[in-house]
């Protein structure tokens, strides 16, 4: 008799929010959406990502239509401070209490910035773990699922997925 290969999965049942839209296909692909507790205001795709809690936001979101002087002085502003355009929503974050965040560390004026992760994480109860992607090459991005899938227990699907 051929077991069932969920059992696995359904026992594994990790908290997960992605700072990033690659990551947040990647669990979608993955079928981990079920645990994926907070995304960014980019993940659009899949089209259900749009259902989920925005835990980063763009700094233009208080804004209804900004100025090319607005967003000048914002950007200034933001990085005399050592921000990026982008800000962590605490209360999303702390509602999600994430096992695991998916993160970037590319750029850390249009990406949310380590520091804020870091100052961001510590308000939790219990520290996540901080996982940072950064595909430059396709090979890149199929290691990044293989990665995602290790860490969600969906390895086989990941593979799958990779083929």
């Amino acid at each position: 008799m051929k077991r069932d290969t969920n059992w696995l999965q359904q026992l594994i049942s990790m908290r997960l929010c992605s700072f990033i839209p690659s990551a947040t296909e990647i669990i979608y692909l993955l079928e981990q959406q079920e645990n994926l507790l907070g995304v960014t205001h980019e993940c659009d795709y899949p089209q259900e990502a749009l259902k989920k809690p925005n835990v980063v936001k763009s700094v233009f979101d208080e804004f209804d239509d900004p100025t090319s002087e607005e967003i000048n002085a914002v950007i200034s502003e933001r990085l005399k401070q050592g921000l990026g355009i982008y800000q962590i929503d605490e209360s999303v974050l702390a509602t999600a209490q994430p096992e695991v965040i998916f993160t970037q560390q590319v750029c850390e004026v249009w990406a949310i910035s380590s520091q804020q992760v870091a100052e961001a994480c510590e308000e939790l109860e219990q520290t996540p773990t901080i996982v940072s992607l950064d595909p430059q090459l396709l090979n890149d991005v199929l290691d990044d699922i293989d990665r995602i899938g290790e860490i969600t227990g969906t390895q086989s699907k990941a593979k799958s997925v990779i083929e």
